[in-house]
């Protein structure tokens, strides 16, 4: 049989997984993992400085008998144990033997539980470890507890309660419980008194300060505490109801200040729970149903009756009763219902059901006079009916925008449809031109300047170009200025134009006019001086002929007669072409030269013109002809083609070498027939070029040969009224080429 049992630490870990051992100084050398795992330790750790002995008191682990049972306590947190001590043989060495306890519920009724059938050593041991864990299930409960004797002095309490009362644990201990609170009364100290005569308890809530003059409230029990039949004191449990109280007197003060804010509305309120029994009502609801109470006398009247006491106020009676009951059996929200009274008001009705959780709570009749605000309304409608009327009757587009550039308002000229006139209400121009498929640049111009009057408070005006559907272009005159309060703040924005279409077109008629007056008139400036320049010459050697004619009749031969007659025929013939020239462009001009197109045979018409104009010339020919046609036949007017010929092979003699040829030449297809002048003369400067087809302009190099600078003015009117075109190539000294190309159709133009 063994008598000693030697083990190593290793072994003592596995074998007895909670154990403390200590040196006579009460150092912990070595702790079990289980130890370790509840209570941290930091090895070596002095034992008094981690935990407390709870039982028995005033222990003394150096004087200790082996086998000895205590109760201990980590400091950090509370966390108990039951130690069984152990004087280790052939050492100093103390062990203690450790398992973790939990809370067991011991106590019922004030009396701690009986034991039955056990010996009496257990019973004790049982009790004490029950008294035990009672004791620290209290000391770290949540709640404040605390213990008194008959004379209300305190013998006990946790630390929960020495957080509420904001005193020490030895503040509290002997202490008077009611000498805790400041602001106790003799109702609270005559109910513990009573409590403690008559074996009853009590519940208690009040406002208190603690030692620390800090304000809260405290709801408490307070019960006997009973030693079989002897009253030994009271147990007192004490809760911290500060937030409660505090979010109980705000919700009171708000729900006083709601009702209060309901009895004083200018709307008539009746608040009936489920049962249609009154809560609130308010004087209003009164007055406007001549009910001859005051509000807090109707609070809790039964409504079920209500309708049929006040239908005789309605000029529908059934209706209004009807409605009442639809909507008590429906629940749901009702607004804006409108009730006409026979008295000639007007009442407008809500309903607001009351539900919470799916719970039906009851509901709110809000009744409002509207009698004054349909008559305001109806005396703004009429008035904003004569506005509009007025703006929709002025020949002008008008439209009205808020602050914000949104329409308040156009009228039939701005928008036609009434469709999109009523759409546009409330839009921007943006929103038109998207609609309308507009560019949006129209908006971006328009958002400027509406922009421009906010930000100056001034009139702005300016014309607009828009382009029709149609494709026809309409100009407008449009003017935008800001509306003004009394504090000269913008309220709002006016926008009206004018179409000046037929202003603008009336504006360039005149503008042409005025042009073509203008051109007349340098016409005419032109005119006379050509007319005084070129009609002198020819008069002037006509009148010299025939006084040398007369005079010298009897001596002039036969042969210097000759002369001088021709002389006079030239001169003649000089002035009937230019007179010739000068009344076809006048007929031109008002528009009475005739087109009047006919099938040429093309060799014969310019062997004719060519022939006559060799004639007019003193029989000099200078011309070569040649024709490229897949046709013999033009189809052109035989003066106004005879006119191009002649004037271009004027021209082409006049401004070339007296020996040079002049080369015509015609091409004639299906199609259209080209005519081809080319000389070998003075050349055109290009700077002359762009004039060379207005009347009386003659280029600057042309020097002393006389013209009159109609001939190719009469070329262009004659090409234009075969709808054809004519081009000219030249460089100076080189000689000019005009070609001029005529349809062959009998489309044309005058």
């Amino acid at each position: 049989m063994l008598h000693t049992l030697h083990l190593d630490i290793e072994q003592m870990q596995r074998v007895i997984p909670g154990f403390l051992l200590l040196d006579t100084h009460s150092t912990i050398l070595c702790a079990g993992h289980e130890m370790l795992q509840y209570c941290p330790l930091v090895i070596p750790e002095q034992f008094t400085e981690k935990f407390t002995v709870v039982s028995p008191a005033e222990c003394n682990l150096n004087e200790v008998v082996s086998g000895t049972k205590i109760i201990l306590e980590c400091r950090s947190n509370r966390q108990t144990f039951q130690a069984t001590v152990e004087h280790v043989a052939q050492s100093d060495y103390l062990l203690m033997v450790c398992s973790p306890q939990s809370i067991t519920e011991v106590f019922e009724n004030n009396k701690i539980a009986k034991t039955e059938n056990i010996d009496t050593h257990r019973t004790q041991n049982n009790l004490k470890d029950q008294l035990y864990n009672l004791s620290a299930a209290l000391e770290h409960s949540d709640i404040a507890i605390l213990t008194t004797n008959t004379e209300r002095t305190i013998k006990w309490a946790n630390q929960q309660c020495v957080n509420l009362m904001g005193a020490s644990l030895s503040e509290l201990i002997d202490a008077d419980f009611l000498e805790l609170w400041h602001n106790h009364d003799n109702t609270i100290t005559n109910s513990v008194r009573s409590s403690i005569e008559n074996y009853s308890s009590f519940e208690v809530e009040l406002p208190a300060k603690d030692k620390k003059n800090e304000s809260k409230w405290v709801s408490g029990t307070v019960q006997p505490l009973m030693q079989n039949t002897t009253i030994m004191g009271c147990i007192v449990v004490l809760q911290d109801v500060t937030h409660k109280k505090q979010a109980e007197l705000q919700g009171y003060k708000n729900s006083k200040r709601l009702h209060d804010l309901v009895l004083n509305l200018n709307d008539a309120v009746l608040l009936e729970n489920e049962k249609r029994h009154i809560e609130i009502v308010n004087k209003r609801f009164c007055e406007l149903f001549a009910i001859p109470y005051n509000p807090e006398m109707l609070i809790g009247a039964d409504c079920t009756q209500a309708a049929e006491n006040f239908k005789h106020l309605f000029i529908d009676e059934e209706e209004f009763v009807q409605r009442i009951e639809t909507i008590l059996a429906e629940k749901k929200h009702v607004v804006g219902e409108k009730l006409q009274l026979k008295d000639g008001r007007c009442l407008e009705r809500e309903f607001i059901p009351t539900i919470t959780d799916q719970q039906y709570l009851g509901h709110l009749w809000i009744y409002s006079d509207i009698t004054e605000r349909i008559g305001y309304q109806e005396r703004i409608s009429k008035q904003r009916e004569f506005y509009e009327n007025v703006l929709n009757q002025i020949p002008s587009d008008i439209a009205v925008f808020d602050k914000s550039h949104h329409y308040l308002f156009v009228n039939p000229i701005g928008i036609r449809s009434p469709e999109i006139r009523h759409w546009i209400i409330g839009k921007t121009d943006y929103d038109y031109c998207e609609y309308r498929n507009k560019p949006r640049s129209i908006a971006d111009d328009r958002r400027e300047l509406f922009n421009a009057v906010i930000q100056t408070k001034r009139l702005r005006v300016w014309e607009e170009e828009l382009k029709k559907s149609d494709g026809n272009i309409e100009y407008y005159l449009r003017y935008m200025y800001p509306v003004l309060d009394s504090e000269n703040e913008v309220t709002m924005v006016i926008g009206y134009g004018v179409n000046i279409t037929e202003r603008k077109k009336a504006e360039k008629t005149i503008a042409e006019a005025l042009a073509q007056q203008k051109e007349l008139y340098v016409l005419k400036s032109n005119f006379i001086s050509m007319i005084s320049h070129e009609f002198r010459t020819p008069l002037s050697t006509v009148l010299s002929s025939t006084q040398l004619l007369k005079k010298y009749s009897n001596t002039l031969t036969a042969e210097k007669k000759e002369k001088h007659l021709v002389t006079i025929e030239k001169a003649v013939h000089r002035m009937t072409s230019l007179l010739e020239n000068v009344l076809f462009i006048g007929k031109n001009d008002s528009q009475r030269l005739t087109f009047s197109p006919l099938k040429l045979d093309v060799v014969a018409f310019m062997n004719e013109v060519i022939e006559d104009f060799v004639l007019a010339n003193a029989g000099i020919n200078r011309i070569n002809i040649s024709y490229k046609t897949s046709q013999p036949t033009v189809f052109a007017d035989s003066g106004l083609l005879r006119q191009i010929v002649l004037n271009l092979l004027t021209n082409a003699y006049k401004y070339s070498p007296n020996d040079s040829e002049v080369f015509v030449t015609v091409y004639v297809n299906e199609k259209e027939s080209v005519f081809v002048i080319k000389d070998q003369g003075i050349g055109i400067p290009a700077s002359d070029k762009k004039h060379l087809f207005h009347e009386f302009h003659r280029a600057s190099n042309v020097g002393n040969v006389q013209g009159t600078g109609l001939g190719l003015s009469i070329v262009m009117r004659c090409v234009d009224a075969h709808a054809g075109t004519i081009n000219v190539e030249s460089e100076v000294g080189q000689g000019t080429t005009f070609t001029v190309t005529l349809p062959q159709s009998k489309s044309h133009k005058i």
